[in-house]
């Protein structure tokens, strides 16, 4: 199987080795594959001293043949990257960048293209390789701490993703009795768990006191909305303006921030806290930094707002209500749009959405358990493909992958764990922060640099 990895732009290095080696395709043996990888010339520089990835057969893809293909030379490189997988090359740059493609692969076609993340190789490679098979690796609903890693390899990307695409088939799946006692075995589990080892259960029910109701918001990242064109806004600022402008007082919110990114800090932070009385934003997950500190609110909250963060369907496990903040990126799981009509939501019954999660879990993610096996991913690309080739990308396309409680016990197993071995979540996050600080590069180094700083002071 010829399988091409596509990433054309600078991101750490560790990324990579972590994706597309470590989860994806160290285990596979070497003699059933033939992999060939664009990579940016930062990376390829990277890699000539480090050899990390050597595995991946890299072709350099340099700064200025990337540069060519942009009728608009002024354009930043987020800007490159955000038309190049999000906005849509124009027709003549498509033809350029496949050019230069074709130019440096001959007559190797691939059978498997893989993007990581953003990085949607069918917008910019289908038409090339009408045969292959586009897939964007993407961290699946859980993927830090307590959690396992769980991964998604999608046809359509990271953000039109399949299951929005096929939403409604989706919601009308039926589910056996045993497989809705699976999972609410699990949900009742893993809310135990987390409760239990939660920091802030004191602050919740004295902060619950003061509200009619309260909602969680995940942050996501400043300027996910504008750069994705996916949600309501444009930024995390305008986000929070829009959501306090429109709530009524009574509703608390509970505002919480993506562990890589974030602007609730110095004088912003004051601003929401002096001007909106109703904003709740606790230093002691945000700023302390613990990772997936989402999962902490989940259980004192009575709906939960989504933009584009995984938090949408990790609130299903607390069957909590959803309030898109974004076009089509909730389909599947949202209760209503935007907050202007809240009342609305409190007056719905609580809908049962256990056989979403059963299709998710059975079909739709891979594990850490997955990734270890000798054999699996490469017989999930050889089906995938074979089907894509076959039916192309039908509803279908997702069949059963995965033994649902066997998936389910090792997550909830691997979390349990977690909490036994790290009772103070702190001492491990001052690692996981060290580590991340050194990856990282630019406003994410800044970011981890602070957070360094903060647990360093308190331990």
């Amino acid at each position: 199987m010829k399988i091409l990895i596509l990433n054309c732009f600078d991101k750490p290095i560790s990324t990579l080795n972590d994706h597309l080696i470590k989860w994806s395709l160290k285990n596979i043996p070497q003699e059933n594959i033939d992999i060939k990888s664009f990579l940016s010339e930062e990376i390829c520089n990277e890699n000539a001293k480090t050899h990390i990835l050597d595995f991946l057969n890299p072709i350099l893809l340099s700064k200025a043949e990337l540069d060519s293909i942009f009728e608009n030379k002024t354009l930043t490189d987020r800007q490159k990257y955000t038309k190049m997988y999000i906005n849509g090359l124009a027709e003549n740059e498509k033809e350029l960048f496949q050019q230069i493609i074709k130019n440096k692969l001959g007559d190797w076609e691939p059978d498997i293209i893989l993007g990581h993340a953003w990085e949607t190789p069918s917008i910019i490679l289908q038409n090339l390789y009408p045969r292959a098979l586009c897939l964007s690796q993407e961290n699946a609903i859980f993927c830090r701490p307590p959690f396992p890693r769980t991964l998604a390899y999608d046809p359509f990307g990271t953000l039109d993703t399949f299951f929005n695409r096929f939403a409604e088939q989706i919601k009308s799946l039926k589910i056996s009795k045993n497989e809705n006692k699976i999972i609410e075995n699990f949900k009742k589990n893993l809310r135990e768990l987390i409760n239990k080892n939660s920091p802030i259960t004191k602050e919740l029910k004295q902060y619950k006191k003061h509200f009619k109701k309260t909602i969680l918001c995940p942050l996501v990242g400043s300027d996910a909305g504008e750069r994705f064109g996916l949600a309501y806004y444009k930024n995390d600022f305008d986000l929070l303006e829009y959501i306090f402008k429109a709530l009524p007082s009574d509703i608390g919110v509970f505002v919480t921030e993506h562990d890589a990114t974030g602007i609730l800090k110095g004088e912003t932070l004051e601003y929401f806290r002096n001007k909106y009385p109703n904003f709740i934003f606790l230093d002691k997950t945000n700023i302390k930094g613990y990772s997936s500190n989402s999962l902490f609110y989940f259980d004192a909250v009575d709906a939960v707002m989504n933009t584009t963060s995984k938090t949408g369907f990790t609130a299903l496990l607390w069957d909590k209500p959803i309030i898109s903040l974004a076009y089509k990126y909730n389909d599947l799981i949202k209760d209503i749009d935007g907050v202007e009509n809240i009342e609305q939501l409190w007056k719905k019954p609580i809908k049962n959405k256990n056989n979403i999660l059963c299709w998710y879990f059975s079909n739709y993610a891979t594990t850490a358990q997955d990734a270890m096996k000798t054999d699996f991913l490469l017989k999930f690309f050889e089906k995938k493909l074979m089907t894509f080739r076959t039916n192309g990308i039908t509803f279908e396309f997702f069949d059963k992958v995965n033994d649902l409680e066997k998936t389910l016990d090792f997550i909830l197993c691997n979390a349990t764990k977690y909490y036994e071995k790290n009772k103070k979540a702190d001492f491990f996050e001052f690692g996981r922060t060290t580590v991340l600080y050194y990856c990282s590069k630019g406003e994410i180094k800044e970011h981890y640099k602070q957070k360094l700083k903060n647990y360093v002071s308190n331990l």
